[in-house]
């Protein structure tokens, strides 16, 4: 857990702020997060929680998705683009 203090509170405003922008995105979104990655479940779920037309899929992998997944990665992409 970070330590309370100004950085910690730059880093939420940030988070808030990039959240905020993803809102207004009017395409579609998926988020692909590696399940021992760094975005946590509570980040999954405030996702979900302000963007409920977004799809959030769980990849069993670290953070790089794109290297320790690429196969399941690349099927997802693959079907994003037939939709």
């Amino acid at each position: 857990m970070p330590f309370p203090g100004p950085a910690h509170e730059l880093e939420l405003e940030a988070r808030e702020a990039s959240l905020d922008d993803l809102a207004a995105v009017t395409a579609p979104i998926t988020l692909v997060r590696g399940e021992r990655g760094f975005v946590t479940p509570a980040d999954a779920d405030e996702f979900r929680r302000r963007l409920p037309s977004a799809t959030l899929v769980d990849a069993p992998s670290g953070h790089n998705v794109q290297e320790e997944a690429p196969v399941l990665l690349a099927a997802l992409i693959g079907d994003i683009a037939r939709d």
